[in-house]
């Protein structure tokens, strides 16, 4: 027995298989569920920084295109509300100092969109900026003083 012959009888058969649809289509079906919400959330951060640059380079600073801007807070009102999703659908067990960090971080970003929202509207409706308390700032504090809770809760 030559060296070809024992190359060949211990090198192993590539056959091509015919692509299954069913099993592409399921394929892609999982794809896109599974990541449609990443997807739609880069989308979204892209058109913002499109806007952003378009605002910028056209040098608009109090126009209604410049205040309304701060619908870009959608994207950390979604993330809150998507870790505190996937954190209630959670098959796996998971500690409870990351639970309760994860949980933390998840309600800030969500009162960090609702705060600004409110100062966002008090600045284009009521066009109030004064030094004054504001609801906003309140809610500022407390999303502030959980993040910090969460970081704290995580870092041990």
């Amino acid at each position: 027995m030559n060296n070809e012959s024992a190359t060949q009888a211990t090198s192993p058969k590539i056959t091509i298989q015919p692509i299954d649809n069913v099993k592409a289509a399921n394929y892609v079906k999982a794809v896109f569920h599974d990541y449609w919400f990443q997807g739609a959330t880069i989308l979204l951060l892209l058109i913002f920084l499109a806007w952003f640059s378009c605002l910028y380079y056209l040098g608009y600073k109090n126009e209604d295109s410049n205040i309304l801007s701060n619908f870009y807070l959608t994207i950390p009102l979604l993330g809150g509300g998507f870790g505190l999703v996937k954190l209630k659908r959670l098959k796996k067990p998971i500690r409870k100092t990351y639970l309760l960090s994860v949980t933390l971080f998840s309600w800030g970003l969500i009162l960090w969109a609702i705060a600004c929202f409110i100062y966002m509207v008090y600045n284009y409706f009521i066009n109030r900026n004064g030094t004054f308390l504001l609801p906003a700032e309140i809610i500022y504090l407390v999303c502030f003083l959980q993040w910090t809770a969460g970081i704290i809760v995580v870092h041990p």
